[in-house]
């Protein structure tokens, strides 16, 4: 007989117990995680419970699903981003992650705060230069709310998944529940052959296991079949059809004329997103981590939506990037004090000329000063007011304009 399951603490476990602290759940094995629904009694007839019956309008009134970033990755259960190697599907996942460490939209799609653990069993080496240049990127950081995790771990063992839930329940420090646990990538975390059933079922238990522990979305990320040119839906995943049958969201991308085009093949409790044509655009990163050997900087990538996007999802519909705000502001900034040096409210009136939205107009106003001062392109003047930091500027004797 098939019995539902979930997650539960052992009765040996206060329902109060702090996750960090010496009683939490540590140690409990997989088998021991997944309780029976109301497990059925001796003589129990083998048929299903039913739990309730609703009308239409009792349904709609039930919790509705919520998601981590708006349409794309649902809050709570498992999502399958796949696309080929050297494709960018690491860029997007780490774009994912730190949309939602720093509540930064993604793409354009509203992304919730939440902490995030990023487990790196593929390219760890790698991850670190990837989210420095999102954050430099974005001017934002990821510090406080995403851990980077190079795990030995086999999801789809048992004793290899309980030292992942052990490691777990130890962070966050803080009472702060995990919000996404992202897994790069299925093949380097799970043991046996994806073609075969009973592995890849076992893989994506373990996986609804952690989502349902932790009460968190899990991202894995995987590869497709080698040809996916005339397929669609499952086609694009890559193994046991189990996977994509439990999937809450699949997400697809490929390399399309130089760009990436992303697509989501399945959405279970929503419409699905409109194709997404991506670009990567470079980061310099000379300026946090010097250069090659050879000379050459040192560069990262980040994932921007693709001008002139010939779909659903374009810029102009889900309007400006915050990256596209912080640009116009540094602009409008250095382009004020060219004229001289100003007051306070002589640069919140030059961004606000260039951002029509007041309040994003003055949280970018904060994070542009910041960040031109950090680069050393602007500073603060004794008597208090802005100019250009570079010497020429500085020896330029324009007078000042607006000043009393």
């Amino acid at each position: 007989m098939t019995v539902d399951a979930r997650i539960a603490r052992p009765d040996s476990i206060p329902e109060d117990a702090e996750p960090s602290g010496a009683s939490s759940l540590v140690g409990h094995r997989l088998e021991d995680l997944l309780t029976p629904l109301n497990p059925p009694a001796a003589d129990a007839s083998p048929r299903a419970k039913i739990t309730g019956f609703y009308k239409p309008s009792e349904l709609l009134r039930l919790k509705q699903p919520e998601y981590l970033i708006q349409q794309l990755l649902p809050a709570v259960g498992v999502t399958c981003l796949t696309g080929h190697s050297g494709s960018g599907k690491t860029f997007l996942a780490v774009a994912m992650a730190c949309s939602v460490a720093t509540g930064i939209d993604f793409l354009g799609y509203k992304a919730k705060r939440g902490r995030v653990v990023y487990l790196a069993a593929e390219g760890f080496s790698g991850i670190g230069r990837r989210i420095l240049g999102w954050e430099k990127a974005n001017e934002a950081r990821t510090d406080d709310w995403l851990v980077v995790v190079e795990p030995p771990v086999l999801m789809n063992e048992r004793a290899s998944f309980d030292y992942l839930a052990e490691r777990l329940d130890h962070y966050p420090a803080s009472n702060s529940a995990i919000s996404l646990i992202v897994v790069d990538t299925l093949a380097q975390t799970m043991s046996g052959v994806e073609n075969d059933a009973e592995p890849m079922m076992d893989y994506v238990r373990a996986l609804e296991a952690l989502a349902g522990r932790y009460g968190c979305a899990a991202l894995v990320l995987h590869h497709p079949p080698k040809d996916t040119a005339e397929k669609s839906g499952a086609g694009l995943f890559r193994g046991h059809g189990s996977l994509f049958a439990a999937l809450q969201c699949g997400l697809a991308i490929r390399t399309v004329t130089g760009c990436i085009e992303l697509t989501q093949p399945k959405n279970k409790d929503d419409e699905p997103a409109p194709k997404t044509t991506l670009r990567l655009t470079p980061v310099d990163l000379t300026g946090e981590l010097g250069t090659h050997g050879d000379g050459s900087p040192i560069t990262s990538c980040v994932v921007e939506v693709a001008p002139g996007t010939p779909s659903g999802a374009t810029p102009s519909k889900r309007g400006p990037s915050k990256t596209d705000h912080r640009r116009a502001a540094d602009e409008a900034i250095l382009g004020r004090l060219k004229d001289g040096r100003a007051r306070h409210r002589d640069l919140k009136q030059a961004v606000a000329a260039v951002i029509d939205d007041p309040t994003k107009a003055q949280n970018t106003l904060k994070t542009a000063i910041e960040g031109l001062q950090r680069d050393g392109k602007i500073k603060k003047s004794d008597d208090g007011l802005w100019e250009l930091a570079t010497a020429d500027a500085c020896e330029s004797g324009q007078p000042s304009r607006n000043i009393p």
